[in-house]
């Protein structure tokens, strides 16, 4: 739980830069030099995560792996493992009583 007043060390990835304003792919944090933990709601395939890591790393950012609330089960672990990252999940479909 976050305290109320505290700052936060976050940041988000965008799924495209937008077109005006700073024109920036990751908001928040600056992850130049940092490591980082890239963190999603819900797995399905690992792409949109995939995404998030490399774009830390295309700036610098060193991502020490991926963690999401819920994987679906369908190939998010694999493809994230497969990139050499560690993957951690808090539920999975038979924890929802959805397998």
């Amino acid at each position: 739980m976050h305290a109320p007043g505290r700052p936060i060390d976050a940041f988000v990835v965008r799924k495209s830069a937008k077109a005006h304003g700073m024109q920036r792919l990751i908001e928040g944090s600056e992850v130049t030099g940092q490591r980082v933990l890239v963190v999603e709601d819900t797995s399905t395939t690992g792409n949109s995560a995939l995404t998030a890591v490399h774009a830390v790393q295309d700036v610098g950012g060193e991502v020490v792996g991926v963690a999401t609330v819920v994987d679906r089960a369908t190939g998010a672990a694999e493809a994230i493992e497969a990139e050499g990252l560690r993957y951690r999940s808090v539920l999975g479909l038979a924890d929802l009583g959805l397998d």
